[in-house]
């Protein structure tokens, strides 16, 4: 799939290109001139594009539209910009036939439930942002409904994840989230952060998972697992 937009001398060319590239073939009018192509394909597993910048992973749900218009949905044909992508209008910066993996992760919050009304949810969290500089904090934290008692004790670890270079050869780089325990408090977390460097393991972190376990009176819940981050499940696991 192109990162950069596509450029043909006409829409024969686009043609050509289809019939090239999957096998398309060519329609024709009444004067032998191809104006149009068709085919069918069939799909095993599922397709990916992930973002070298973001990596954010995307799901490839159209991927003919997606050979010819890539991430953002346009085409440019005889130097005028066409958009291939009705649904968004080519107004936003991945084409609508990219769906982001999200949906598709370690649960990032798990509440568990005790005695007495007592609850506590267990969470991770995976946070970047380019402006105004490169920021980045990851972690994973417990937090219960109530006061804990003297002999609550808490424990959180876990892992950021970088790609690996060459990108998304299995897995990459597991850098570890400091291991914190704590006794008669009522939450607790772990983090990482890194600011201005975009070279930082932080920055480029792509997925945080994260264990945590819990003792109390009315509460025992042991090495509950969360995830964050566009490569939580292939990282993390389901």
């Amino acid at each position: 799939m192109p990162r950069e937009t596509l450029s043909f001398e006409s829409r024969a060319d686009v043609i050509d290109f289809l019939n090239a590239r999957v096998g398309a073939e060519v329609v024709r009018d009444e004067n032998g001139r191809a104006v149009g192509a068709r085919g069918s394909y069939v799909m095993h597993g599922r397709s990916y594009f992930t973002d070298s910048e973001t990596h954010v992973r995307y799901r490839v749900t159209d991927p003919i539209r997606a050979l010819v218009g890539g991430v953002d949905g346009r085409v440019r044909i005889g130097g005028e910009v066409h958009c291939l992508d009705p649904e968004t209008a080519c107004r936003t910066p991945r084409a609508s036939y990219l769906v982001p993996e999200g949906e598709l992760t370690r649960p990032t919050h798990i509440q568990e439930n005790g005695r007495n009304g007592v609850s506590a949810v267990f969470h991770s969290f995976f946070n970047k942002t380019p402006f105004p500089f490169p920021w980045a904090r990851h972690g994973t934290n417990i937090n219960m409904n109530v006061q804990a008692l003297p002999s609550t004790r808490m424990e959180v670890w876990g892992s950021i994840h970088t790609p690996p270079n060459p990108p998304w050869e299995p897995w990459g780089r597991g850098w570890g989230l400091p291991n914190e325990r704590n006794q008669g408090q009522h939450s607790i977390e772990s983090a990482v952060w890194s600011a201005f460097d975009a070279g930082t393991p932080e920055w480029r972190a792509d997925a945080v998972c994260g264990f945590g376990t819990l003792n109390d009176p009315d509460l025992n819940a042991y090495g509950i697992s969360t995830g964050n981050g566009p490569m939580n499940t292939p990282v993390c696991g389901s």
